[in-house]
This record gives structure tokens, sequence and C-alpha cells, in this order.
């Protein structure tokens, strides 16, 4: 499977900040991921049309942006060390296994 291929079955849960495009369907992890896949000017003052667009799924990945695990596109995705630290960062999280067990 293709690196950052998405699943075809997966369902995701729009909790929080996840969003999901209207126009394009494609799921956000955070308002931001989403803003940062729309490009082109708005609509002007004297009645232009707006030509803001979606970007590619090529584009998307030209920038930067990646699928998380869960199948929502990130700005930025982190490393595997990045999300272990942020999962044992969490006062929720569940306790780390003893060493001997």
């Amino acid at each position: 499977m293709e690196p950052n291929a998405r699943p075809v079955a997966v369902r995701r849960h729009l909790t929080g900040d996840r969003n999901q495009c209207p126009s394009c369907g494609e799921f956000f992890n955070s308002t931001a991921a989403f803003d940062a896949h729309r490009t082109g000017p708005f609509g002007g003052a004297h009645g232009e049309p707006s030509r803001r667009r979606c970007l590619t799924v090529v584009e998307m990945r030209a920038k930067g942006m990646a699928l998380n695990r869960a199948g929502f596109w990130v700005k930025h995705p982190l490393p595997d060390a990045g999300i272990a630290a942020r999962v044992h960062s969490r006062p929720n999280a569940p306790a780390a296994l003893p060493s001997d067990a």
C-alpha cells in the first residue's frame, strides 16, 4: 500500500476540531489543516466570483501535509517519537506497564 494511503472502509468521528470539507469530502484533523488545503482568491468587492478551490492530494502532499493514522489530513505529521511523547504526556493516558511485566 502507498505511504499515507487511506483504508477505504475507515470510519472517522468528527470530534473536537476535526472536520470534513463540504467541497472535496476530505477529512482534516484541525481547522488549520482544513484552511491549508484551500487556495485561490476570494471573490472581490466588485462582484467577481471566488476562485478558491481545494488542493489535490498531490498538492497537499507537496505542501508537507499527510494523513495521520486515523485517516485525517494534518499540516505537519509528527514522527513516531513525537506521537509516543504526546500520548505519555496526557494526564488521562493509560499508565505504562512496569518493566518487569
